[in-house]
């Protein structure tokens, strides 16, 4: 909006505006300042309208057209129709410049970014936002410059932020009001006060839990799994979604603690990210086809996958249905 404005003031027709009055010797009065403040507030409206009602690009599918993708540092957006590259994220200031986690928020357009300091050992969060091109703005910064390695944002159904870190000494989780000792690796929200802690020691088939209202750490049963069922998604209406194995190939399904069924099952690479989209019926799958040493051992079992090195999958999690997003794409998908 500040450029736009300034775009609008700084344009030809009001430079010969101002200068046929400057010329002519007229001093404007109060009435004919403010009828042409009016004017000009609706020429800028009138600009800016369009871009409103029409708002962000959807697919075919109704599931938002772009999604934030690439490695750590600097993300990229990725049109999800035609595989290409539409912009860079921007830096945040000239020293936060790396984005370590980026998720969506409540609104369409909207995201909630942790940005890393130079040395890596200091973060901040800041709000983010999108247009109808693609193009990202950063905005409000969220919390003061906070130490240690961020490992973890998470934002609720209501907009609640959530986050973890880690310091030499300490792991913590926190909202934008407080902090917990916890470890938080992978934290997502459960409902509306709860978060899940995949990464805090507790017994096998057992979750971690921390209540944002009491500070209280709980544990719910799990499914059990003699595999990794750490990593897990919420749906919106309540379901979870998890990545099994190692190298992880599979993902299920859970309502509580029964399996509903298996959404994605790989026969050669493996899982490294996924994003889900707003309705949490469709789900970007990240995967990674190039075997590493450890994928090649007779525990892992499958040779690489030949082909493309990497793949985006755009996955129906109510009929399975599965397509490529065209193009060399990266495995690490943030937000969709």
């Amino acid at each position: 909006m500040p450029r736009l404005v300034l775009a609008w003031l700084l344009a030809p027709a009001t430079m010969v505006l101002l200068a046929g009055i400057t010329g002519a010797g007229i001093r404007p009065r109060l009435t004919d300042l403010r009828n042409a403040g009016t004017a000009a507030a609706a020429v800028v409206l009138a600009a800016l309208l369009p871009g409103v009602l029409i708002g962000l690009p959807d697919n075919a599918d109704g599931t938002p057209r772009y999604a934030v993708a690439g490695a750590w540092g600097r993300p990229y957006v990725i049109d999800l129709e035609s595989g290409a590259p539409v912009s860079r994220l921007p830096r945040a200031t000239r020293t936060y410049a790396a984005y370590d986690f980026v998720v969506r928020d409540t609104e369409p357009g909207h995201y909630v970014a942790a940005v890393t300091s130079p040395s890596g050992r200091y973060f901040r969060l800041y709000r983010l936002a999108m247009n109808a091109d693609g193009r990202v703005t950063v905005g409000e910064q969220l919390t003061p410059t906070l130490k240690g390695t961020v490992n973890g944002l998470a934002i609720s159904s209501e907009g609640r932020v959530a986050y973890s870190r880690m310091t030499d000494r300490a792991g913590f989780v926190g909202t934008l009001e407080r902090e917990w000792p916890a470890s938080g690796y992978g934290l997502q929200w459960l409902d509306a006060r709860t978060l899940a802690l995949p990464a805090h020691s507790v017994p096998a088939n057992a979750l971690a839990t921390l209540d944002v209202g009491t500070g209280a750490i709980r544990e719910v049963p799990t499914p059990a799994q003699h595999e990794f069922s750490r990593p897990l998604l919420v749906l919106p209406d309540g379901r979870q979604l998890r990545a099994l194995g190692w190298p992880t190939r599979t993902l299920v399904l859970h309502e509580g603690t029964r399996l509903v069924r298996t959404v994605l099952a790989l026969d050669c690479g493996h899982i490294e990210s996924l994003a889900l989209a707003p309705t949490g019926r469709h789900l970007l799958v990240g995967v990674d086809r190039e075997a590493q040493e450890l994928d090649r051992s007779p525990l892992a079992g499958l040779p690489p996958c030949g082909g493309a090195a990497s793949q985006l999958l755009r996955l129906d999690l109510e009929t399975g249905d599965t397509h490529v997003v065209p193009g060399e794409q990266e495995p690490w998908i943030h937000a969709w």
